[in-house]
This record gives C-alpha cells, structure tokens and sequence, in this order.
C-alpha cells in the first residue's frame, strides 16, 4: 500500500519569533517547543532519557521554509520524500498564504480562482492532485467557491479553470452591503424585490434577491433568523412574487420598543398586552402584543 499526505497528517502550532526562539532556531532539542517546527530528526543514545530516542533541530516557522510538518496557519506548495524526518517520511516546502499563490491546500479567509495538477503528493502511482491558485477576497472577484464571510454572489458562469478535467460553475463575488442585488438570501439581510434572472443560472432563470439591511419602517419581503426586529403589519406586493400579477406577503419592520404594538414578540422581549386585530394576518383576526421588556 502507497502512503500520501493527506490533511490529517500532523501540524506544529505558528507562534511569531521572539528574541527567545532565535535563541533556538538551529539547534536540536529533545521536545518541539511551543512556537517552533523542525526539519530533521536523528535518534540518540541516553541523551534524551534512558534509551534511544528522537532528537528533533529546531526551526522558526517562516515562508519558503522545509520542514517535516506544514505549519498550522500555513499551506504548502511542494512535497518531497526525506530520510531525516524520522516518522515523517516528507518533508513540505511552507508557504505564508497570500494573493497569486499557488498553494496544495485551500486556506481559510482565501477562495481561489483556478486549479492545476502540482507536486502535492508523492510515492509509487502518486495521483494527479490539484493546486489551487489563492486569491484575496475582494469585491467583483470570479471565485471557484461561493462560501465567502461577507460576500454573497450575483452572477454565475461555466469554466474549466475551478475542476481538473471537468467544467463547473463559478461565482462573481460581491461584497455585502445595502441595496445589493444577489443570487442568493443571505442570513442578517432581507430584501424587498425579487426577480427571475439569466445571469444567477447557467441554464434557465434562478430568483435574484435585492438585499436590504433591516431598518425600522422598511417594507421587506422575508422575515426569518438573524432578524433582531419585529414587525408591525403586513401586506402583499408584486414586487415580493417571481408570478407576474401575484402579490405575495411582505411585512412592515420595527425596531422593538417599549409599547410598540407588534405582530410578533421578539427574542429577549415580553409583552404588557394583547390584542386582536387584522394587520398582522391580511384581513383575518390576530393577536398583536404591546412590547415590553
């Protein structure tokens, strides 16, 4: 059976260097202190207790450097067999995760942009393994991957730089504010418009959302989690329906208030009174509370 790396292999904690740890670096130590990596192993004779045991040299964790582990909060863009690794049969070439690198790994707070086939891996038969090519999050970015904190999407395509041998979507990366029109609902944000759009499918339409930061007064046509406020009335709107001529139900924000009378109670409120009325349910008998705290 061929051993390959894979992301479960063992990592050494990334502590920035200190006056003390130079102190260290290069030189060989019974124990991998905290802050540190190595790059060789040898076995010694009672030096490290009663016994043979492995003595490990000592290295700072730094960009460009060779080492018997991938530190963590780095990636790695090279793999080689090594017979001083002692347990370690590799030994990675670190890199620091920037912009333009290509890396053997994805990197959290990074999306990538295009794959290759790289020296990832090694042994008898070593796959084809991908490199990714990392990229900074920023706004009208093409990403291979649409799960970036505080970015949604608003147009989709077709390529083959994202897959090896296959061609698959990509995302046009927007960076959240109000007013943005996405491809997707985004959890902390309503939107008040929605539209069959072209550019959100690769084939057909898919809904595109005008998103909208939840302010006191606005009409939005979603209220569900992450929403810290409550609502006061509702009504439908053809501009919450994707079925020309039908309206569907939008509600009437609030920021929650003492005596406010709303629909519904929000989290951490409670309410004084109650009482029926239509507002909240089109036409149809409901309860509304008066906030209290």
């Amino acid at each position: 059976m061929h051993h390959f790396w894979s992301p479960s292999d063992s990592v050494i904690p990334y502590t920035k260097p200190t006056t003390c740890l130079l102190i260290l670096n290069g030189t060989w130590s019974c124990t991998i202190p905290s802050g540190y990596t190595y790059d060789q192993v040898r076995n010694v004779v009672t030096t490290c207790g009663a016994g043979t045991h492995p003595q490990y040299h000592l290295r700072i964790p730094a960009d460009n450097l060779w080492a018997c582990n991938v530190v963590t909060g780095y990636t790695y863009d090279n793999v080689v067999s090594s017979t001083t690794c002692g347990g370690s049969p590799y030994s990675y070439h670190n890199r620091v995760p920037q912009d333009q690198l290509w890396a053997c790994t994805t990197v959290a707070k990074f999306v990538y942009d295009e794959v290759k086939s790289g020296p990832c891996a090694v042994g008898v038969g070593t796959p084809t393994v991908t490199m990714y090519h990392l990229r900074t999050l920023s706004d009208g970015l093409w990403s291979c991957t649409q799960e970036a904190t505080g970015f949604t999407y608003d147009q989709v395509s077709n390529t083959n730089e994202c897959a090896l041998g296959a061609t698959v979507v990509r995302f046009h990366l927007r960076q959240l504010k109000d007013s943005l029109w996405s491809c997707s609902e985004v959890s902390g944000y309503v939107y008040d418009q929605i539209e069959s759009s072209s550019v959100c499918a690769i084939t057909g339409t898919n809904p595109a959302y005008h998103l909208r930061v939840p302010v006191d007064g606005l009409w939005s046509c979603s209220y569900g989690p992450g929403i810290s406020l409550t609502y006061d009335e509702v009504s439908t709107a053809s501009v919450c329906s994707l079925t020309a001529g039908v309206g569907e139900l939008r509600y009437h924000l609030r920021v929650p208030t003492v005596g406010l009378w709303a629909c519904m109670v929000p989290s951490g409120w409670h309410y004084s009174s109650e009482k029926e009325e239509t507002i909240c349910s089109l036409g149809q008998p409901s309860v509304e509370y008066q906030l209290s705290k």
